[in-house]
């Protein structure tokens, strides 16, 4: 974590700095944004190790305890009358604030479980040579997430502040409350799904390592496969309702946010979309379980390949049809991820 941190930071630094750089606003601005920026990377790399805690409630304590100090400083900051020239400034100085509380905690409980440490922080750096199709699933899926908002940012929905933030607030807002709708399946996939499978999973290769008889192996590995579709149709089913439940309610609340027709349209595509695309990131989780780690980088490779090409093509044919690129191509690599572990499987 040490190792990766340093890495990622000094990177982040240096494109952080080129860009506050050209950006065009000022210095005091600059400042309290890059360590907004950095304080962002490290909360994203720290939440890798919390499912390893295990903890649930402890983890939403953390972070509910540096949300709670900066909306409190943020709302006396405005109770006491903040200069409408320093307003944002303040905020967020006063959410950077939340989250270093949120970074010290959460390091803190990481330290309290994993307390030895060999000080060879960068000895994970070799495993690129062998385990670099993981970095690749990783990378092609994460980028894949977001390379449909990067390509619409340059379509007639672009917004420019300050000559360098390019953005496109409608489709960006769409895209967060859409996203929303698939975290309900991810968790219950952490939390009950993968704790299921992974009993049995842990079974049928104990059998094999430890000199099971041809039997046990046979049943434990029916009994695996069998749990492993159940808990994959469960999430379907469930992940189905949800999004459907929030298309319907994004109807009614989304025109009160002041979303007109046109993006509410675009939500529920992307919503329809998070759907295949959430389904297919557990798929691809279980092949990394079986070690298809080719399987894997290929249903990443897919989904980032498609998602650009579609994106691009409805950059082209306009905004009536945007989302509609991602949500092929979500569906797309989902089915690629299926008929690729079912076929792993048969032959395992």
């Amino acid at each position: 974590m040490y190792g990766m941190l340093a890495i990622v930071c000094v990177c982040a630094a240096i494109l952080g700095i080129i860009f506050f750089y050209l950006a065009h606003i000022n210095l005091p601005l600059k400042i309290i944004t890059f360590i907004f920026f950095m304080q962002m990377i490290v909360l994203w790399i720290t939440g890798v190790y919390l499912s390893t805690l295990k903890d649930f409630a402890k983890i939403v304590r953390c972070y509910l305890t540096g949300v709670i100090i900066a909306v409190l400083l943020c709302a006396i900051a405005l109770y006491a009358g903040v200069p409408d020239t320093e307003t944002v400034f303040t905020m967020l100085l006063n959410m950077n604030i939340g989250i270093l509380v949120i970074n010290v905690l959460l390091l803190f409980e990481i330290k309290k479980v994993f307390n030895l440490s060999s000080k060879n922080y960068f000895g994970f750096l070799p495993y690129f040579d062998k385990y670099s199709s993981l970095f690749i699933t990783n990378f092609t899926v994460t980028l894949g997430l977001y390379i449909p908002n990067i390509i619409i940012w340059f379509s007639t929905l672009q917004t420019v502040v300050a000559d360098n933030y390019i953005y496109a607030p409608i489709y960006d807002t769409v895209t967060f409350f859409a996203f929303i709708s698939s975290m309900a399946v991810m968790v219950m996939f952490v939390v009950i799904t993968e704790t299921n499978f992974y009993t049995k999973y842990s079974r049928y290769f104990t059998y094999i390592t430890n000199h099971g008889n041809a039997s046990d192996i046979e049943n434990a590995k029916k009994e695996m496969i069998n749990t492993m579709w159940m808990e994959l149709r469960n999430l379907f089913e469930f992940q189905l309702v949800i999004t459907l439940l929030f298309i319907v309610i994004g109807g009614y609340v989304l025109p009160i946010l002041g979303l007109d027709y046109e993006s509410i349209s675009i939500y529920q595509v992307l919503a329809t979309a998070t759907y295949a695309c959430a389904l297919m990131q557990i798929t691809v989780i279980l092949l990394i379980y079986f070690e298809d780690r080719h399987g894997a980088m290929m249903v990443g490779l897919s989904f980032l390949g498609s998602n650009a090409l579609l994106n691009l093509l409805s950059l082209k044919l306009g905004s009536s049809i945007f989302g509609t690129g991602f949500l092929l191509s979500a569906f797309i690599a989902l089915l690629i991820a299926l008929f690729r572990l079912d076929a792993y499987i048969k032959n395992i």
